[in-house]
């Protein structure tokens, strides 16, 4: 009951952060720019023995741009190029080391493409249900396509 409370608490404090939003524009195609969209197709962050509603923090080169909520997406136009990117936890929580930060990286934009990239939790050979880590997959543009489609039609 307390691990409930504590996790109601959590959800309560954090507010509109369990939403979806980004603060970039989504330009028409062109070669100068990339379309990048992020896909999060399992939801929930776990608060002992709970599941409760998370939006994770996207970063691209040091700016906070995104939120994403659990099965959703966020889709918008950036300079094509080598970009930093970051997923944090969501404020009211810290991940193994009481850092935020979930996954980080470099990916590489081509411009006039879109480029899908898929948030997931790898749990082989891990003891919980999400001690093995959060990958980013880069998807072809028919199983993206295919993601977002199935995401709305829940």
């Amino acid at each position: 009951m307390r691990q409930l409370a504590v996790a109601l608490f959590a959800v309560l404090q954090a507010g509109c952060t369990i939403s979806t939003s980004t603060s970039l524009k989504l330009n028409p195609p062109n070669d100068a720019e990339a379309i990048v969209v992020f896909i999060r197709n399992a939801g929930g962050c776990r608060y002992g023995n709970a599941f409760i509603p998370c939006a994770y923090e996207l970063w691209l080169d040091g700016r906070r741009i995104a939120n994403i909520a659990d099965t959703e997406y966020v889709k918008f136009s950036v300079p094509k190029g080598s970009h930093d990117f970051t997923i944090n936890w969501p404020p009211f929580s810290t991940y193994r080391n009481g850092s935020r930060v979930v996954l980080s990286g470099t990916i590489e934009l081509r411009g006039g493409e879109t480029h899908y990239f898929l948030l997931l939790w790898d749990i082989k050979g891990s003891p919980g249900p999400m001690a093995g880590g959060m990958h980013l997959k880069e998807l072809p543009a028919a199983e993206g396509e295919r993601e977002l489609k199935e995401l709305s039609s829940k």
